[in-house]
């Protein structure tokens, strides 16, 4: 291995070292948070700003333009070509929030609840934050500083949430919920740019924005549609079945995704930076992308039977009684989440070898495909409208896992030996816990429902580490390094 291979390699761990501390001091934060706010307000509280955010989060694609992700791309950009994506971020997030002034009402007026109009107006602010850092963040990642990052959102995270906590226990009800994000937003953005040390120059350059305008307009139009699917799914079951059941559901999906930002959250900006920095390099572009595959795979698998097996206990003791319609719903998210998270992968390598058009070709048919199976499923039900989602998401998953490989040039038996032997690990997990489960309601019926499921979890884990250390694969090999890796 050549020095500068090394060096790529040791850049390449420490990213990933401090993207896991960053995600995971944010999964403790956020979960403890979720857990006391949880039992401070009411579902209807998380239902009410779920409704607001339908319309907020899918304004605040159209502050970006996929800009993020061509900046981490561009190979030595001029201060000129950063600073026109700078002005246009920024310029843009002035105009949509404009544009949410005067739909706010409209968006009131179809939930039938006039609160709506005033939180959106109040939100709007997250989406003026977000236009000023986007371009700081960027350049951030682009030159692999996750170690800043990390400090940044830590920081940012802990004071939110104190402040977050802190009215809510005041009685401040849902907007304890609207301080936490806006704070959180405020502070990252002051820190942030504290760390970087930059600071845009006075010029706007069309011709700057025309360079990256094929890749940020298939981008920006894939966010717009992911956006779209994700607050249809919320707009809808709040619609109709009132903001009690959308506050169910919009946290089951937050639940789902905890996961998914804990642990892809710092392996995919680190897989994204460093796979566009060897896209001249065919071969390492497809050990990167299986690399990826088996470590997600690995960690996730148990995250989804965990979530299988012990939806009661968890959303019960830990969220507390008003939470049960959760239940049912939890064991359906946590089987999404095995495949999402590959289908997160695929997403990341596509975009970062500039096939984005073959994500907006998927996209442009899954979108509508779910919302139909949205519409079909709220017929008959909350849990319905999830089991259309595990259709559609798993059909999604599967198109994009077939054309990723189409693309990067992988063979299938190449993919499924990644994941094959971590299936079957799995699948003994699985099996151990369902029995494990039964025999202790049976044989230790008394015991508290939350100590049997706890045992019972613990020594499932305890079984898939076990078979994962006696028969090794590849990414235990990966995670290693990544725990025993010094600065780079």
């Amino acid at each position: 291995m050549s020095t500068k291979e090394k060096q790529f390699k040791l850049t390449l761990l420490s990213g990933l070292r401090w993207s896991a501390i960053k995600r995971f001091g944010q999964a403790f934060l956020s979960v403890g948070v979720l857990v006391v706010m949880a039992r401070l307000l009411e579902p209807s509280d998380f239902g009410l700003v779920a409704m607001a955010t339908v319309f907020t989060g899918i304004s605040n694609v159209f502050t970006e333009l996929g800009t993020g992700e061509a900046l981490i791309r561009k190979k030595d950009p001029s201060k000129e070509f950063i600073s026109s994506i700078f002005w246009l971020n920024t310029g843009l997030s002035f105009v949509v929030c404009i544009a949410l002034f005067y739909i706010s009402p409209l968006a009131a007026s179809l939930y039938d609840e006039k609160i709506v109009e005033l939180l959106i107006y109040i939100l709007s602010i997250e989406i003026l934050l977000s236009g000023v850092n986007r371009v700081s963040h960027a350049l951030m990642e682009k030159e692999m500083r996750f170690k800043a990052i990390a400090y940044a959102q830590l920081l940012s995270q802990i004071i939110s949430s104190f402040i977050g906590i802190s009215m809510a226990f005041l009685g401040y009800g849902l907007w304890s919920l609207v301080a936490l994000g806006i704070s959180s937003q405020l502070l990252y953005t002051i820190i942030l740019n504290l760390f970087l040390k930059w600071m845009p120059s006075l010029t706007f350059k069309v011709e700057h924005i025309k360079d990256i305008f094929t890749f940020s307009s298939y981008l920006t139009s894939i966010k717009i549609l992911d956006h779209v699917q994700r607050r249809s799914e919320i707009f809808i079951v709040a619609y109709f079945m009132g903001s009690y059941l959308g506050g169910v559901y919009s946290q089951t999906v937050n639940l789902m995704r905890k996961p998914i930002k804990l642990i892809g959250g710092f392996m995919i900006p680190v897989l994204f930076s460093s796979m566009s920095s060897v896209l001249d390099k065919p071969e390492h572009v497809k050990s990167l992308y299986l690399k990826s595959i088996q470590s997600f795979f690995m960690v996730y698998a148990p995250i989804s039977i965990i979530l299988i097996l012990y939806s009661d206990p968890f959303v019960l003791f830990v969220l507390g009684d008003q939470w049960f319609e959760m239940v049912p719903l939890v064991p359906v998210f946590g089987l999404m989440l095995l495949y999402w998270s590959l289908h997160k992968c695929n997403v990341t390598s596509l975009k970062s070898i500039g096939r984005v058009d073959i994500l907006f070709k998927i996209y442009i048919i899954y979108v509508p495909l779910s919302i139909i199976g949205c519409l079909i499923g709220v017929q008959y039900g909350i849990f319905w409208v999830a089991i259309s989602m595990i259709i559609t998401t798993c059909l999604l998953f599967l198109t994009s896992t077939l054309l990723t490989l189409k693309v990067i040039k992988i063979k299938k038996r190449f993919y499924m030996k990644q994941i094959l032997v971590l299936l079957y690990f799995g699948f003994i997990m699985l099996f151990f816990g369902y029995t494990l489960n039964m025999i202790l309601n049976i044989y230790f019926y008394e015991t508290p429902h939350i100590l049997r499921a706890t045992i019972s979890m613990i020594l499932s884990i305890g079984i898939y580490v076990f078979f994962i250390i006696k028969y090794p694969v590849d990414a235990l090999i990966y995670i290693k390094e990544l725990i025993k890796i010094k600065r780079a």
